[in-house]
């Protein structure tokens, strides 16, 4: 065991697929190291400060209540089956895997909480823990390393703004100055976003890939896990961040054209659920180990999601991305690293064939350039030149 104890900050405590997984590959790789981590368990990411007290009160009950209970989906189907049934059941997976395979520390709500300033280092990242909703609340002074004292190592891998609406950043200008003081050590996910940070800084920000990818696609085998009714037929895995009925028709006439099963997991636009023409079944209640067998074993995958997309090209599963809101950059910078332009949907799909060889070769590269900037932060001193 390498002497330093490593802290962990991420935004893992959403029911994210992508946001509990690459917080898996990150204690992961920090355990290969030979370090001891954890990860630190905060509760919020973006909470604004509401003023008015009544209001504060009544969002606090509100959104608790919403959450808690999922009342916003009492009523909603999906097929045959309830939308709060299988959000319950998605919850429950995503707590066991939480349990199994991720060492939480105890619940935190404060930024200056004494557990933030027991380590030797903290790694904050992947994901988009810069984005202007947490820049702009009390969340900037964790996410950002601004809270935990000075003589912390502080570490960003592969964080991310989650936009390159230059435009739309402009508008949390002030917020972002001096954001980035703290931070010893700077890396991020998405190319385009370097220059928005270089105005903030004089430190070194480095490009490095998503911590999806620092892991070989085979250490994810032993944590899938399958709820699926048993489909002997090939299937299009359809997994939908947003209200998209375009990816829903795509799919289905592409499922009509090739004799494919489709197995289907939304987050919205379950209205949508009525363009199908073809058999499908519902897997809105999968956690972290079913949604990594759904892609693995899927033979294609239509999708809006950065890492759906992800272990897409890991596991060598054919795909397409579809456009969601002004965050597509996060897509679009990754299928732009693979040279699969191509793959990103705007009215048709292109069914050329994928280079696998090539694209095995770039997450090979990618990977190893991840771990050396990772490592290389890990051993240097806090005085080092970061480049």
């Amino acid at each position: 065991m390498k002497s330093g104890k490593v802290g962990l900050l991420n935004i893992q405590r959403c029911d994210s697929h992508g946001a509990v997984l690459l917080a898996y590959a990150m204690e992961t790789v920090l355990r290969k190291y030979g370090y001891e981590v954890e990860t630190i368990n905060y509760k919020y990411a973006g909470q604004l400060i509401e003023k008015n007290f009544i209001k504060k009160i009544y969002h606090k009950i509100l959104l608790k209540w919403k959450k808690q209970f999922r009342l916003v989906y009492v009523g909603k189907k999906i097929g045959t089956k309830s939308v709060k049934k299988e959000y319950d059941i998605q919850h429950m997976n995503f707590k066991r895997f939480r349990s199994t395979y991720l060492h939480l520390t105890s619940e935190i709500i404060s930024v200056t909480d004494p557990i933030i300033n027991s380590y030797d280092t903290i790694i904050v990242g992947s994901d988009v823990v810069w984005k202007p909703e947490i820049v702009r609340c009390i969340d900037r002074e964790i996410y950002f390393l601004l809270s935990p004292k000075k003589e912390i190592k502080k570490i960003a891998y592969a964080a991310s703004i989650g936009t390159d609406d230059i435009d739309y950043l402009q508008k949390y200008s002030e917020y972002y100055k001096g954001a980035f003081d703290e931070l010893d050590f700077i890396s991020v996910r998405e190319l385009s976003s370097i220059s928005f940070i270089e105005k903030y800084t004089t430190k070194k920000v480095n490009h490095v890939i998503d911590p999806v990818f620092l892991l070989h696609p085979k250490e994810y085998i032993p944590l899938e896990h399958s709820e699926l009714k048993e489909i002997s037929e090939r299937y299009i895995y359809v997994y939908a961040l947003s209200d998209n009925s375009q990816m829903i028709r795509l799919a289905d006439d592409f499922a009509k054209r090739n004799g494919l099963f489709i197995i289907v997991d939304m987050n919205g636009g379950f209205e949508n659920i009525k363009i199908f023409t073809q058999p499908f079944e519902s897997v809105i209640s999968a956690g972290p180990a079913e949604f990594l067998y759904n892609i693995r074993h899927a033979s294609y995958v239509f999708t809006d999601s950065f890492h759906a997309t992800a272990f897409s090209l890991l596991f060598n599963i054919p795909f397409w991305v579809f456009k969601r809101g002004n965050i597509s950059v996060r897509m679009t910078d990754l299928l732009e690293m693979f040279f699969l332009d191509n793959r990103f949907v705007t009215n048709i799909i292109d069914n050329g064939d994928i280079n696998w060889d090539q694209v095995n070769k770039i997450i090979e590269k990618k990977r190893e350039e991840g771990l050396t900037f990772l490592y290389s932060a890990l051993v240097k001193k806090k005085t080092e030149d970061n480049d």
